[in-house]
């Protein structure tokens, strides 16, 4: 995850600095933990490098992944929670999501499902913790 990063912040800076001044101070462990421990899962190595290097970017950087905003754990456990209470109160009970013959679940929304990014409009990128 090293030179990938090197090498995405090495274009940002070059391509797009303001994105590139708005990434985020890495992450503590701690914070790590206690983000795994609210959604009840462990990160994958990979999702912890990232986060170790930069806790997502700030909410008014522009938006570093082509018109997608990269949580920070905090923006991440928000979304995470908002998802996980829409399920909870009974919100997605008669929905299913439409077969496209990739799909493993009908599940509109999975707790194991976790937002890494967000569209602005309700749309996520998410890690599936949950194949």
């Amino acid at each position: 995850m090293e030179r990938t990063w090197e090498r995405i912040e090495k274009w940002l800076q070059a391509n797009a600095p303001e994105a590139y001044a708005g990434l985020n101070q890495p992450a503590t462990e701690q914070e790590i933990a206690e983000v795994e421990q609210v959604l009840g899962i462990k990160f994958p190595q990979d999702v912890r490098q990232s986060y170790l290097r930069h806790n997502g970017q700030a909410d008014e950087a522009p938006w570093v992944f082509y018109d997608w905003e990269w949580l920070s754990l905090a923006r991440m456990c928000e979304e995470w929670r908002m998802w996980k209470d829409l399920l909870d109160r009974g919100e997605f009970e008669s929905i299913e999501s439409e077969a496209d013959g990739r799909q493993v679940r009908c599940d509109w929304w999975n707790p194991a499902w976790i937002p890494l990014t967000y569209s602005g409009s309700g749309d996520h990128h998410c890690l599936d913790l949950a194949p």
